[in-house]
């Protein structure tokens, strides 16, 4: 039963994205419909995707199971992946140039809990894992360990956020959402914020706490601001999982089908202005050639020219030796 549970909370979490003015990262849906010939990725169905430009995408890492979270922390991608007895932390090194090489991949920590991880955020230079069920359990990761922080009881669903050094946890309720603040090892709850529809997300920009909602298929920003709510932007729902990130362009609502299509949606800061849907496409101009990706190829190809050379010079030397 708790693995049913569980189940239905991972299908219907948002995409495990994460962003800044530099860079955008997302969890991509590999086509079910592309064969593949190389029998190492036929069970890779996920991947680590970075958008490149304004409609292309590359990728850094394929994976087996589907992230719950993604976050960068000193110069690398961490991600959180569930599995049967709880979860696992994993960092993934990315090289410095644009280049759809594989990073290494080390998992770091296995938590055994029955819970699903909602959120993972930077708190005091290091890792915390958010589970938000009926209670919010949040893990530091510490050294080869991990400390657990104080829980925030009976208030389901919460997401959090980091906000200039502080955790900040949205609690979902009928009139919206509640904030609560970390202050001294202890929960604070704040002001209650009505939201347009269900809230999905909380997300911070400059230091400002921004929350999302959907309503049908309309999604929704709203900035707070002084404790004041600020409406940011309304958007069209993209198909598929999806979330919103800051990014370059200021905010991007990403969107993933399973079939392998992304659509990014760029929001203008502070303005708001909104852009039209971008399919992305994967940069294909720095993949490796098929010698680089499998060297014993061009050791096959010169191996066979140099013994068709040596067999055609035997040959004219035959022939010319008999007088043809």
């Amino acid at each position: 039963m708790i693995g049913v549970v569980i189940a239905c909370l991972i299908s219907a979490q948002t995409l495990a994205a994460t962003g800044n003015e530099d860079d955008v990262w997302y969890i991509g849906d590999l086509d079910p419909s592309i064969v593949q010939f190389d029998s190492r990725k036929s069970n890779l169905d996920f991947a680590i995707c970075k958008r490149t430009s304004k409609d292309t995408y590359i990728i850094q890492k394929l994976l087996q199971r589907r992230p719950l979270c993604l976050a960068r922390h000193k110069g690398q991608l961490w991600f959180v992946s569930n599995d049967t007895r709880g979860f696992s932390v994993y960092d993934l090194f990315i090289p410095k140039k644009s280049e759809p090489t594989q990073g290494r991949t080390s998992m770091k920590w296995t938590v055994n809990i029955n819970a699903v991880a909602t959120d993972m955020v930077v708190y005091d230079d290091n890792l915390v894992v958010c589970c938000g069920e009926e209670c919010l359990v949040l893990l530091a990761f510490i050294g080869n360990s991990f400390i657990e922080l104080p829980v925030l009881c009976e208030q389901p669903n919460a997401r959090v956020v980091n906000v200039d050094g502080h955790l900040v946890a949205a609690v979902p309720s009928d009139l919206g959402v509640t904030l609560w603040t970390l202050t001294d090892a202890e929960w604070v709850i704040g002001n209650t914020i009505a939201l347009q529809g269900s809230f999905t997300q909380i997300i911070t920009k400059d230091g400002m706490i921004l929350l999302v909602s959907q309503e049908e298929q309309q999604g929704h920003i709203l900035g707070i601001q002084l404790e004041i709510p600020i409406e940011i932007a309304a958007f069209d729902i993209p198909k598929g999982r999806w979330s919103v990130v800051p990014s370059p362009q200021g905010l991007s609502v990403i969107g993933v089908e399973r079939n392998g299509t992304t659509t990014v949606i760029d929001i203008g800061w502070p303005s708001g202005k909104t852009s039209e849907a971008i399919e992305l496409y994967q940069d294909t101009h720095h993949l490796p050639s098929v010698f680089t990706r499998y060297p014993i190829l061009l050791a096959a190809l010169l191996v066979s020219v140099f013994l068709f050379l040596r067999l055609r010079r035997s040959i004219a030397k035959k022939a010319k030796k008999e007088g043809f």
